[in-house]
């Protein structure tokens, strides 16, 4: 059986899926196995893959017949593991060449189910160095559910750092014996929703200053503005968090997911106001901003500011720049898996 079972998704990622598998390949002191999904590539994806499984054992390809999003792909890439960790890898990502012998040695001396370590950003267009994305006191030494959630709540002022960029690796045990795999429903906050629920079934989660994990910063990401749709979906995953028994009988658990509750409601009903503003439907708009008073709240607070952009003359439309800013914590992590899974 293998220590680690690495799982990179991937769909039209001819470009840099070599690359991926090869940080993989090169971890020291780590029995592992690297299986990646192809999520039915379009490109040269899969030929890549084959040339190199022909020059290491320990690699192995999935290929799904159907194009199914990040979350279909990271549950064949779980189902098929053999390894008594699962390790997640997006496919335009890189790993350190000690990292997971470094995480394997922290879950070994602090009996973890969980263990996460810092990122190195990475500029996609220049290559240049970021910096860590977590000061050392900025990233929890422990993580349960309710540091992971308050960890989640967008943050205009700083859009690129929060917990859900984190890459665990987990327990296979944990997620087996408590069935966990993604919300195949889901190709937005997929990896919010997924961890959220492994913290809540009571998995002991540890975390660690070092960067292992090298994470690159797409630039179309910068601009994702992402729809009603996934945006309802996060909002009805959040509300079956908050109907959890786990969430319901922990006082400060159930208030930090109702904030969370209470943002994504705010998010969604803010790209259906600009949807319905740009279809020029008045009753849509209403219906947009009626839905309770955080929303109605909310709504006017970002027509206050994007018109105030305006009047000073910066170029952005105003739901363009608006609906960036509500997204930017969450969307950023979601894009991530759509560079993996949805090219």
């Amino acid at each position: 059986m293998s220590l680690v079972s690495v799982i990179v998704p991937v769909h039209n990622g001819d470009a840099y899926i070599e690359n991926a598998i090869a940080s993989a390949l090169s971890q020291l002191g780590c029995d592992l196995e690297v299986i990646v999904v192809d999520d039915a590539s379009q490109d040269r994806t899969r030929e890549v893959v084959e040339k190199c499984l022909s020059s290491d054992r320990r690699l192995r390809l999935v290929s799904l017949s159907a194009h199914g999003g990040p979350s279909v792909a990271r549950n064949a890439g779980i189902t098929a593991a053999n390894g008594i960790w699962i390790a997640l890898l997006d496919a335009d990502d890189l790993y350190r060449p000690d990292r997971l012998a470094r995480l394997l040695a922290v879950a070994e001396a602090s009996l973890a189910d969980v263990v996460c370590d810092n990122l190195l950003v990475v500029d996609e267009l220049t290559g240049c160095d970021l910096g860590r994305m977590f000061e050392e006191n900025d990233l929890p030494a422990r993580i349960d559910a309710r540091t992971f959630v308050i960890g989640n709540m967008p943050d205009g002022a700083r859009p690129r750092r929060g917990l859900g960029f984190l890459k665990p690796m987990m327990r296979a045990a944990f997620l087996a014996q408590h069935g966990l795999l993604y919300n195949e429903c889901m190709s937005f906050a997929e990896d919010y929703e997924f961890l959220m629920r492994v913290l809540i079934a009571g998995a002991r989660c540890v975390a660690i200053p070092e960067p292992g994990y090298i994470y690159t910063v797409r630039q179309r990401s910068l601009t994702a503005m992402h729809g009603a749709a996934d945006l309802a979906r996060l909002c009805s995953a959040d509300e079956l968090l908050l109907a959890h028994p786990n969430v319901r009988t922990d006082p400060d658990l159930r208030q930090a997911v109702e904030h969370h509750v209470i943002s994504s409601r705010q998010r969604h009903h803010w790209v259906l106001f600009i949807d319905a503003y740009k279809r020029r439907n008045l009753p849509d708009l209403l219906r947009a901003i009626g839905h309770s008073w955080p929303v109605f709240g909310y709504v006017l607070r970002q027509c206050a500011k994007e018109t105030g952009r305006r009047f000073l003359g910066l170029n952005a439309r105003p739901w363009q720049v608006a609906a960036r800013s509500a997204n930017a914590s969450i969307s950023a992590t979601s894009e991530k898996a759509m560079a993996s899974s949805r090219k």
